[in-house]
C-alpha cells in the first residue's frame, strides 16, 4: 500500500492514549499462551484456564504499567485508524540504563542458568538483558529506539495499512538519523511481521522451553 493512501496517524503521550493502548494490547494478548504462563502466578493468583474476564483487568494493569513511566522521559503511543491499531516508543534519550552496569563476571556466570523457582518473566528478562547489554547498550549507549508494543484491536474490523501506518514514521525517522529499533517479541506472527518491515533476528531466547526473539532493525546501508 503506497504511504499517501494509508490511514491518519497521530501521536501522544497522555492517559487517554496510554488507556487506550492498554485495553487494545490486553484484548490482543488474551490468546496469548505466553502472557498466560507469565502471569500464572501473580499477584491476583489469575491461572491459565482463568476466564477472560479475570484475565483482561490483569493485563490492563501491566500494560499500563509499563507505558506510564515513559511518558515522562519522552515515550510515546503511535496511533492510527482512530486507534485500529498502536505502537509504543521509546526514542533515543528516554532509556533507563540497565540495573546491572557494574555487574562483574562472577556475578554473570552465577546466574547463567535461571533455577527452576524463578518466575518465568523474571528469566527471560534476565537473559534478554544481557543481550541488550551487549547488541545495543554498549554499542549504542542512548542512540536507538524501542519498540515496546504493537497490536491492533481484535475488537474491530482490521483497517487496511494501520499496522504500517504507526510503524513507517519511525522506521523512517530512525533510519534517517542512523539509528537502530530494537524490540524482543513472544509471538511467531509478531516476528514474521517485523522480518516483512525488515528487522532482523538477532538472537533467540529460550527458557525452560519457549522462545522469545531479540531483533533488531538496522538503518539501511549508505549508497
Amino acid at each position: 500500500m503506497p504511504k499517501g493512501d494509508l490511514p491518519k496517524v497521530t501521536i501522544g503521550a497522555s492517559e487517554e492514549y496510554n488507556e487506550k493502548t492498554a485495553s487494545i494490547v490486553s484484548h490482543a494478548m488474551l490468546p496469548s499462551a505466553m502472557w498466560a504462563l507469565f502471569f500464572k502466578d501473580g499477584p491476583d493468583g489469575i491461572g491459565l484456564d482463568a476466564p477472560d474476564e479475570e484475565t483482561l483487568p490483569v493485563y490492563n494493569s501491566v500494560v499500563k504499567q509499563f507505558l506510564a513511566p515513559g511518558a515522562a522521559l519522552g515515550a510515546f503511543v503511535t496511533e492510527a485508524g482512530d486507534f485500529a491499531a498502536c505502537a509504543s516508543w521509546w526514542p533515543p534519550g528516554s532509556h533507563t540504563p540497565p540495573d546491572d552496569l557494574n555487574h562483574n563476571e562472577a556475578d554473570e556466570h552465577e546466574h547463567d542458568q535461571p533455577s527452576e523457582e524463578t518466575s518465568l518473566m523474571a528469566a527471560f528478562g534476565r537473559e534478554v538483558g544481557k543481550i541488550h547489554r551487549e547488541l545495543i547498550w554498549s554499542r549504542y549507549g542512548q542512540h536507538y529506539w524501542h519498540l515496546g508494543l504493537l497490536a491492533r484491536d481484535p475488537r474491530r474490523p482490521a483497517v487496511p495499512g494501520a499496522v504500517r501506518a504507526v510503524l513507517q514514521p519511525v522506521i523512517d525517522q530512525a533510519a534517517a538519523e542512523r539509528q537502530p529499533i530494537w524490540l524482543v517479541t513472544t509471538s511467531e506472527h509478531a516476528r514474521d511481521v517485523y522480518l516483512h518491515f525488515g528487522w532482523q533476528v538477532v538472537r533467540v531466547v529460550t527458557v525452560r522451553g519457549h522462545v522469545q526473539w531479540c531483533m533488531i532493525l538496522h538503518a539501511p546501508a549508505e549508497s
